[in-house]
């Protein structure tokens, strides 16, 4: 098995761990990705880390940024 499948295999025994399709981690990540650009200049891609510890999902969200972009409330 070369380094690209067993990265493979090993996502997807941790995502059925996590009761997630395969692949699921990655559109997580866009959605949230998308989301940040909204607020910030946003200067690598966003990563998402889900971890499962006992019957609780472990959430790590990591980004960097240029900046904060303006917005406007509304009310």
């Amino acid at each position: 098995m070369n380094a690209k499948q067993l990265s493979r295999a090993k996502k997807m025994i941790e995502n059925d761990r996590l009761g997630l399709v395969y692949g699921s981690e990655e559109i997580i990540r866009r959605d949230i990705e998308a989301l940040l650009k909204e607020y910030f200049a946003l200067t690598a891609p966003v990563t998402v880390n889900l971890v499962k510890e006992g019957d609780k999902i472990k959430i790590r969200i990591d980004g960097e940024c240029s900046g904060v972009k303006r917005f406007v409330i509304l009310n």
